[in-house]
């Protein structure tokens, strides 16, 4: 199984709006839910800049639109995962393409998260993969997004391969993730990983979420798979996640990963944060 991202050439025709741009942040919350929209109102473009493709357009925050025929190319692909709504246009016939398939489809015990090191916000994944039991051969797989990255795109080898046969213009593809090309490489580095934490619990017992939580606020640390929590000296709670040189990268979260919440966990060190 491949798994590309998008992004749009900066070749492609750049659409503005002719209203206010207060509109903004309203659109991009509305896009980022994975929820179909209720009374679509529908807005009112305009040429921002021109380009030389114009089968996707590149909208707010490389949020793409898709031309009539892209439209008509990809729906029996995709048409289940995403919901096409018109705008208007003085030249074109363009949708946005509001994703519906966003969940959690990272494997985030094996890929390896890059943050912004002052917010320590996710910035990327420098090691994409990819939870195979949710998309291997599920239709899901051929368009979707990931909660913590909402406006980035993941598409299958079966979107890119639809793209080039019809000649269409104006999208970058990365492959982020290919199922078949992992090596032993890898797998020596999943032994460490596991060796590394089991070295460090403290006591063969497992809590739960909530039991290592309440134990957190006492001054407590947790470890399972290659996640950690527990406070830091002001008290601030932490989650932090094993790296390639086995140490822990925290941030504090903004939204509490639910992949968390079903797993054992075991008392370990404190971490000097």
């Amino acid at each position: 199984m491949k798994i590309w991202s998008i992004a749009i050439m900066d070749e492609t025709l750049s659409i503005d709006e002719l209203e206010t741009a207060e509109k903004i942040e309203e659109l991009i919350d509305l896009f980022c839910i994975g929820e179909k929209v209720i009374d679509w109102p529908g807005i009112e473009l305009k040429t921002y800049l021109e380009g030389l493709y114009s089968d996707f357009a590149n909208f707010i925050y490389g949020l793409p639109l898709f031309s009539q025929k892209v439209v008509e190319i990809f729906q029996p692909l995709i048409g289940e995962q995403v919901e096409f709504l018109p705008v208007t246009h003085p030249d074109h016939n363009f949708f946005i393409c509001n994703i519906l398939n966003i969940d959690d489809y990272i494997d985030h015990s094996l890929a390896i998260p890059k943050r912004i090191r002052i917010l320590k916000l996710l910035q990327r994944y420098d090691n994409h993969v990819f939870k195979h039991k949710l998309l291997r051969g599920s239709a899901k797989r051929h368009i979707f997004r990931i909660p913590e990255l909402p406006l980035k795109i993941f598409v299958s080898d079966e979107f890119v391969q639809t793209y080039l046969e019809n000649d269409l213009n104006g999208l970058l593809f990365k492959l982020v993730y290919d199922s078949e090309s992992r090596n032993a490489g890898d797998e020596k580095q999943i032994i460490a990983y596991q060796t590394y934490i089991t070295e460090r619990i403290e006591v063969d017992e497992t809590y739960t979420w909530d039991q290592a939580m309440k134990l957190i606020e006492q001054g407590a640390a947790f470890a399972s798979q290659h996640w950690k929590i527990q406070q830091t000296e002001d008290g601030d709670f932490m989650i932090g996640q094993l790296t390639r040189k086995l140490d822990y990268q925290f941030f504090v979260p903004t939204v509490t990963l639910k992949e968390l919440h079903k797993l054992n966990w075991y008392k370990t060190s404190k971490s000097d944060i």
